[in-house]
């Protein structure tokens, strides 16, 4: 057991170091202050900084220990149970907490893993900011909790963005995500994956639904992707999408001399663009994500719906516009 202990803090080790190695100054100091907080990793810093830390480590760990020798006997005597009992108890409530800083440390190296596979380092703003420590705070009592590989894997997603582009989620979405139960996931990411997103500077400005036929929301018309009025209320319901079910908007379109290459929207997890030989706006409706669900559409893995593709590109064309993947 003790040998693969020390592998998994090795590859921990291993995974934040060789992470941070890697991001521009202003991003290291955010991934220093994240993975420090909350994981268990030996990070690479100055001499005379893990020196500080360790002093500190040693004493409080030193006054635990002395703390509970001290304790245990006398809360025994006090409550009139065997100090066994205590000890026995002490014991569960440790393990609890290693458990706990366990789901931690994975969620921490997937982040790290998340970070080391980015195709292209990030874009440093002249306003980029440090991780909050509400936020930190947030996300730590929230990730404490998650022992699925699912759930670890959608929090790794989320740090990683976060220490790489701050203020991308909020608080109040970590406590959306934490809420989700398994089959509410596989619906948003239903959604998601049929859903127009435009995106600015790493963030989703704008997701919705473009409803290419037929009935509405209300008429389950998008049943047949898995979308039911039922299943729609009930992403209203943990506010990941607007309560006002069919939004209109005009989706803007241009002609081909005019295309730039930042307009584009992705569906599916794929690029495409709408070219008209009059630039237009095209009259659409359709339910959208709220602010929660456009945070945490960044982290869904969405998947290509062809059947959807086909009628939204029919939709187009009745419009004279043509939809077309980059």
């Amino acid at each position: 057991m003790n040998d693969k202990q020390n592998f998994d803090d090795s590859d921990l080790n291993t995974a934040v170091n060789s992470a941070i190695d890697l991001m521009p100054a202003p991003i290291q100091k955010n991934a220093f202050k994240a993975f420090d907080r909350l994981c268990t990793a030996a990070i690479n810093l100055a001499t005379s900084f893990i020196d500080d830390k360790t002093r500190q480590i040693e004493a409080t760990t030193n006054g635990k220990v002395a703390l509970i020798n001290q304790s245990s006997t006398k809360i025994a005597e006090a409550m009139q149970i065997s100090e066994e009992y205590v000890e026995a108890a002490s014991l569960k409530y440790a393990k609890n907490l290693i458990g706990k800083q366990k789901n931690i440390d994975d969620i921490s190296k997937i982040a790290a893993e998340q970070l080391h596979l980015q195709q292209s380092p990030p874009i440093i703003h002249s306003e980029y900011e440090e991780i909050s420590d509400d936020w930190l705070n947030s996300f730590e009592a929230e990730a404490y909790t998650k022992s699925s590989d699912e759930m670890k894997l959608l929090f790794g997603k989320i740090l990683a963005l976060e220490i790489t582009n701050p203020n991308s989620f909020s608080i109040k979405a970590i406590k959306t995500l934490s809420e989700l139960d398994k089959e509410t996931a596989q619906l948003f990411m239903k959604f998601c994956s049929i859903s127009c997103l435009t995106i600015k500077n790493e963030k989703i400005t704008d997701g919705r639904i473009i409803i290419p036929e037929g009935k509405n929301v209300a008429q389950n018309g998008l049943k047949e992707f898995g979308i039911s009025f039922a299943k729609a209320i009930e992403l209203v319901e943990y506010g990941l999408i607007s309560s006002e079910l069919e939004t209109n908007v005009e989706f803007l379109v241009s002609t081909p001399d005019e295309l730039h290459e930042d307009d584009f929207c992705l569906l599916g997890g794929k690029k495409y663009t709408t070219t008209s030989n009059k630039a237009r706006g095209v009259p659409s409706s359709g339910p959208m994500l709220s602010k929660v669900g456009r945070e945490l559409a960044l982290i869904v893995d969405v998947q290509p719906v062809p059947e959807y593709n086909e009628k939204l590109k029919k939709f187009f064309e009745r419009a004279n516009t043509t939809l077309f993947e980059i």
